[in-house]
């Protein structure tokens, strides 16, 4: 974040960096708000937070008491490494749901945010035996992989679908 992006208390209506207006006057053109990304130890990347620490800054995402993203509909689809069966994708998406759903979205004035997490997003199956070591499956190739693919895309395409209904 540059000085030019870093809030101002005192003025709510301050211009940000013209690349931050730009990502700031997208969001505003949307209706719903699909974000992607990959979950790292149970929380998201640091380049996601540092997007929505610049973009949804003072003025713009909070600090209004007309709220500029009131209304506005925001789906996070978080990619998992551990498989379907793991037992730590239930709290992972509710770890994620509170910060996301209710620390940001809420705080901002979504109408509606979800989390959707996606396990099974590796090509490679990643579960921890009892022991605690990582064990990594070996991945498909060629139209295994490919298949692999195309039923993610769909499970991606069906969160989708199903928040936005």
């Amino acid at each position: 974040m540059t000085l030019e992006d870093e809030p101002d208390w005192t003025d709510r209506d301050k211009a940000y960096s013209v690349q931050v207006q730009q990502h700031m006057e997208r969001i505003l053109a949307a209706d719903l708000l699909v974000v992607v990304f990959p979950i790292y130890w149970q929380s998201t990347p640091a380049l996601l937070k540092g997007w929505i620490d610049r973009v949804w800054n003072y003025g713009f995402a909070y600090g209004r008491s007309d709220p500029r993203l009131a209304g506005k509909r925001v789906l996070w689809v978080g990619l998992a490494g551990a498989t379907a069966e793991d037992p730590i994708v239930a709290p992972m998406a509710d770890l994620l749901e509170a910060q996301l759903s209710e620390g940001i979205a809420y705080y901002c004035g979504f109408a509606k945010s979800a989390v959707a997490v996606l396990p099974d997003a590796e090509d490679q199956p990643q579960s921890v035996d009892e022991l605690g070591n990582l064990v990594v499956g070996e991945a498909p190739a060629g139209e295994e992989l490919a298949s692999q693919h195309r039923a993610f895309d769909r499970r991606v395409l069906a969160a989708v679908d199903e928040f936005a209904a």
